[in-house]
């Protein structure tokens, strides 16, 4: 199965980003069996990516194959070369600097988003990549006959995502009693699953493929996602899938999915969605970023020699990377230089987006301690009703203690009798003094439980009164910098419109005000 996910990452280090490439761990710290260098410098990528002053400075992708697909490295090249082809969309592959890294079963695709020739922010993958990169993916699949991850036959019923801390995941559950209503015949369309998850919660919200599920002892909704939960549900073939996932001895599908003709045809049609999808974007680079010519340090272009594209591609890296540099300004018209002397805000503009990108991450992360604490807090419960309980039993056992002791005092009293109360008597005094006793130590545990309650209820009030900080404090970045941002724009609309249209009697010169 090849697949082509664009990752979230592209604000951060690009040392850090090209570090995790190179390095003999995966994320999940199992070692590398294969690492190598497709195409690209890795110093040159990281140095490229440091030394841009947007925000989001980098694209990352991952192209990876089921295991039994079994890719050469010639065939992971070839798809290399064409998704490079679509992430210029038209412009000359020397202006766009590009790292691939091959691992086990999948490479990595890293590129820093920069135009080397205009120095323009370039992003591959626009909104609405999927559309592009899904046909690039599908006419892969059905020319190779590879495992496609849109194949029904490969459809798992619940689809993986976040799994609750607890010890058993209640999503699975709710699948398997939706699973089995399928296969007893129970359930036919929609209506049938929202009432058999109706026996463990409430439903708050019903999707075009999922559901969700409000249970008791989670807080917020629990989204169950898949074919079995989709509103337009094909009962047979749901039922199907269940049951060959079920099987022990369950033959899984080979290749695409579909016959050789039937593929062929397929591949075509997407490779012309490819190609309109192409055009589209190359309509659109070529108005965005246009040929400029290049600098005379720069060598002239040559398709024959690899060698040569190479020292043409590193020539446009090191002049973008010069033009990072502060330099010395050139002598100018008494305009242009007191124009030029205005602290130009856009360094500033730039480390505050940086900083409102910070802000962001450290409110989600809080707002991520705030919904752990609650969910801790709700797992521990609230158990002061039960104290009460407790107490007011506690009370009444040694109140009737303390009448059956007194009813004995007066009868020793009244009858001079000294040595020995009655048995039975005795016996029933014995008896709540033992249920008072067992009381006060079930009132001992109850204190324990109530005060690790209290102690999660007062780091959850802490988690969120951070949270709201920290969402204040994104909110109040988010405004300076729009201010920021009109302050700027307003003074370069002025300032053009001064060089455009100057006074006939002397010079006027205009001054921004400091932002």
């Amino acid at each position: 199965m090849s697949s082509i996910k664009v990752l979230p990452h592209g604000i951060g280090s690009g040392r850090r980003a090209v570090r995790y490439l190179l390095q003999a761990l995966d994320s999940r710290g199992q070692p590398r069996r294969m690492i190598k260098v497709l195409k690209g410098d890795p110093a040159m990528t990281a140095r490229l990516i440091d030394s841009q002053h947007t925000v989001q400075r980098y694209t990352s992708l991952v192209v990876a194959w089921h295991p039994e697909d079994r890719p050469t490295e010639a065939q992971m090249r070839t798809c290399l070369d064409e998704l490079i082809e679509l992430m210029c969309g038209g412009l000359d592959a020397d202006r766009l600097d590009v790292l691939a890294v091959m691992h086990d079963g999948h490479f990595h695709v890293v590129m820093p988003r920069v135009d080397l020739l205009t120095g323009k922010s370039y992003n591959p993958a626009p909104p609405g990549w999927e559309r592009a990169y899904g046909a690039l993916r599908d006419a892969w699949n059905y020319e190779h006959n590879w495992a496609r991850p849109d194949d029904p036959a490969r459809a798992r019923p619940l689809q993986p995502g976040r799994v609750p801390p607890i010890e058993r995941d209640p999503r699975i559950l709710m699948t398997r009693a939706v699973e089995d209503a399928l296969l007893a015949g129970e359930i036919t369309d929609r209506a049938g699953v929202v009432r058999v998850l109706k026996a463990h919660g409430e439903i708050t919200r019903q999707g075009r493929d999922s559901v969700s599920v409000t249970l008791p002892t989670i807080v917020g909704p629990v989204r169950l996602k898949g074919p079995i939960f989709a509103r337009e549900l094909d009962a047979d073939a749901v039922r199907a899938a269940v049951a060959r996932h079920r099987a022990a001895d369950a033959p899984q599908p080979s290749g695409c999915g579909v016959d050789a003709a039937t593929a062929r045809g397929r591949a075509h049609m997407a490779r012309q969605a490819l190609a309109e999808a192409v055009k589209r974007r190359q309509a659109y680079t070529a108005t965005r970023y246009r040929q400029r010519p290049a600098p005379e340090t720069i060598p002239a272009w040559s398709v024959e020699d690899p060698d040569h594209f190479a020292a043409r591609q590193r020539a446009m890296v090191e002049a973008r990377l010069a033009t990072r540099k502060p330099v010395a300004a050139p002598p100018a018209p008494a305009m242009a230089s007191s124009l030029a002397a205005q602290p130009a805000p856009v360094d500033r503009i730039a480390q505050m987006k940086v900083r409102l990108a910070e802000l962001r991450t450290a409110s989600l992360h809080a707002e991520a301690r705030a919904s752990s604490a609650s969910m801790t807090e709700s797992l521990l419960g609230h158990p002061r009703d039960a104290l009460v309980e407790l107490r007011r039993a506690l009370g009444n056992a040694k109140c009737e203690r303390e009448g059956l002791e007194r009813q004995i005092e007066a009868r020793n009293w009244l009858a001079r009798v000294a040595a020995r109360l009655a048995d039975p008597e005795a016996a029933q005094v014995a008896e709540v003094s033992r249920q008072a006793q067992q009381i006060e130590r079930e009132i001992v545990e109850k204190e324990a439980t109530v005060s690790a309650a209290d102690r999660a209820h007062s780091e959850t009030l802490q988690a969120q009164q951070e949270a709201r900080k920290a969402s204040a404090a994104v909110k109040a970045a988010e405004a300076e910098l729009k201010a920021a941002e009109a302050a700027q724009s307003d003074a370069q609309r002025r300032q053009d419109a001064l060089l455009q249209h100057p006074t006939h009697t002397g010079v006027r010169v205009f001054r921004p005000s400091p932002i």
